[in-house]
């Protein structure tokens, strides 16, 4: 660390968002009625942000080599690491293991304790945690300009901590977990011992239990969507996040909004996606008007997911999967890809799917297009669809979107305005059978069928303006690419070198947080603002201040410092036998980040998370 301020922000950032007194509010005294140290356990919390940030390393460890030799001394002395005159007088790398073990033991809420506590003692140290997780962000998010009124929602694979390489096959019940029918079939082949395991890199799994002891009991084993747009199987975490998105008028612009993190929570990877993420989204402020989701979503039953999100006045988009496209006949209509369309619809608009992944441009222009055109058929909203399904309708041709011979005044402008016409022999009507609701009234009420009222949306899917909404959704995937750069916050396998999920939830909150006051810094950089107003927000001192001390200055200063010398006056200056380090270095090998570029993330053509950049990538 080249100066004190950076320290000073962390400290800030600890202090103002209250995280370590949550915790700790959260555990009970100590049985033998001894109060727990609260330094002892901001000092590992402040190391390990200083090991995020300056060695992208969030092992206890690291966080000691931090404290002890990239810290100015006075603040050393300040923060009771420095504890003697002598070169080796520091607070011992013990106590640090010891306050990372008090908040994983007392505050376990995993598959290790939930028998012997029961479930309201695990919600309860759950809530601790998370609170105090989400306290953080809600400090970060102080420091700049925030819109939720739309967010974005996903999850990433979070592997979990192994002391070897061998980890258990996966279990009946994992398996059974899974929603997804090619991960079932995946982790299948890896409990056989059968199919390919490139995928897995070195890890190699077994049923020997005498090789599983140190393995994280906390964890499961599902499977991710690797960059190919393969499946890779992991074992450990889902790590769901929620993350602003910035609005469309300033999307483009480079004041855009930061979408910074706003919510962050690990669940065992084989957990519903519906109960964690409302749970997220009740701890904010006010539900979002738009939530951007991915089609994980689509597989979740109405009145799980989409009406509580509706009865929150929440409007969510989201793509739909490939067995998504079921079409539903009802005397009113065809129902498919969440909407009610004309019974006089063509039949071949049916069963249309978004081209893949690495489609050329022209694929997905040409599916807008076509979709465009079948939207004609959809019949108009009245009333949006509420919690029930309920939703008020009217006929397309009375809006003129399409012209039937049941509304003769749209025959009259049908070659005018071109108009396609509806084959009233598609309605196939018995002789003297009476005329559907949709086509005998203005406008009618109806409820939408599950598998289409799940999959509804506000914007028609595959339009050009669903695909310019839709597509705001890769700012969080540009998230996750930042805080897993090895360059940033380093989120990898490994970089967690401790058991458990309470251990799992801190160290990926503590990356988000870091990663927030990054964005918020380089945006307040960028728009050229004064540095003030924040303690987020304060200069960095262009003087070097960490320096390595002769042993006869260094006990000189803590002799001062003992008779009673305040810290500022302290002489800590190099001398003629001192050796200035402009930034010590890390154990951790980690490449040099290479010159920030004024242009955030989200706006840069070659970023991961650039949304224009990928709009035809989907």
């Amino acid at each position: 660390m080249n100066n004190r301020a950076s320290l000073q922000r962390i400290e800030a950032l600890v202090d103002n968002s209250g995280f370590v007194t949550t915790l700790l509010s959260g555990i009970e005294r100590e049985p033998q009625g001894l109060k727990t140290n609260s330094q002892i356990v901001r000092l590992l919390v402040i190391g390990l942000l200083l090991s995020i940030k300056e060695c992208k390393s969030a092992t206890i460890t690291g966080a000691y080599e931090v404290l002890t030799t990239h810290l100015d001394i006075r603040d050393q002395l300040r923060l009771g690491i420095k504890t003697g005159p002598g070169p080796k007088d520091f607070i011992a790398r013990a106590r640090l293991y010891y306050a990372a073990d008090l908040l994983t033991s007392r505050l376990a809420y995993g598959n290790s304790v939930a028998a012997e506590i029961g479930k309201d003692e695990v919600e309860r140290r759950r809530d601790v945690v998370l609170q105090a997780c989400y306290d953080l962000f809600d400090y970060t998010a102080t420091a700049t300009d925030v819109n939720d009124k739309c967010l974005a929602i996903d999850s990433t694979a979070v592997w979990a901590w192994n002391r070897g390489k061998y980890y258990p096959k996966p279990t009946a019940s994992e398996i059974a977990a899974q929603e997804d029918d090619l991960i079932r079939e995946e982790l299948t082949r890896l409990a056989r011992g059968k199919g390919d395991v490139s995928d897995l890199e070195d890890v190699k799994v077994t049923d020997d239990s005498s090789r599983l002891a140190g393995h994280d009991v906390d964890a499961a084993w599902s499977g991710a969507t690797a960059k190919n747009g393969g499946l890779k199987r992991f074992f450990g975490y889902y790590a769901h996040l929620i993350c602003a998105v910035p609005s469309d008028r300033l999307r483009e612009d480079p004041r855009a909004l930061a979408p910074i993190v706003r919510r962050v929570e690990l669940t065992m990877a084989t957990k519903n996606v519906v109960d964690v993420s409302l749970r997220m989204l009740r701890t904010l402020p006010r539900f979002p008007k738009r939530l951007l989701a991915d089609r994980h979503f689509s597989y979740k039953k109405f009145f799980e997911w989409l009406s509580p999100l509706i009865n929150a006045g929440t409007r969510q988009v989201h793509d739909l999967r490939k067995d998504d496209h079921k079409v539903i006949f009802l005397p009113e209509g065809i129902g498919t890809d969440g909407f009610l369309h004309c019974p006089g619809m063509p039949r071949h608009f049916l069963g249309k799917h978004r081209p893949g992944l690495f489609a050329k441009p022209e694929e997905h222009e040409q599916f807008q297009r076509e979709m465009a055109e079948r939207s004609r058929y959809a019949y108009i909203v009245i009333e949006p669809m509420v919690s029930d399904g309920r939703t008020k309708l009217r006929c397309p041709a009375r809006k003129f979107k399409v012209a039937c011979p049941l509304f003769p005044p749209s025959m009259e402008v049908a070659a005018e305005k071109g108009l396609p016409i509806i084959n009233l022999d598609l309605l196939d009507l018995e002789p003297g059978e009476e005329l559907p609701r949709c086509c005998a009234q203005d406008s009618f009420w109806t409820t939408l069928p599950e598998p289409v009222a799940k999959l509804n949306q506000s914007n028609y899917w595959g339009t050009k303006k669903w695909y310019d909404e839709f597509d705001a959704r890769t700012y969080v995937e540009g998230v996750f690419g930042n805080i897993k750069n090895p360059r940033t916050e380093n989120l990898s396998r490994g970089t967690i070198q401790k058991t458990g999920i309470v251990w799992s939830q801190l160290v990926v909150s503590l990356m988000c947080a870091t990663y927030n006051v990054r964005i918020i810094r380089e945006r307040h950089e960028r728009m050229g603002r004064v540095w003030e107003g924040h303690a987020l927000l304060t200069p960095d001192e262009d003087t070097v201040t960490h320096v390595s001390l002769t042993t006869v200055h260094e006990q000189q200063l803590f002799a001062d410092f003992a008779d009673g010398v305040s810290l500022e006056e302290l002489e800590v200056r190099p001398s003629s036998t001192t050796e200035v380090l402009p930034d010590a270095s890390c154990s951790s090998k980690v490449e040099p980040r290479p010159a920030r570029s004024m242009t955030p993330f989200w706006l840069s053509a070659n970023s991961t998370g650039n949304a224009a950049s990928r709009v035809r990538l989907r």
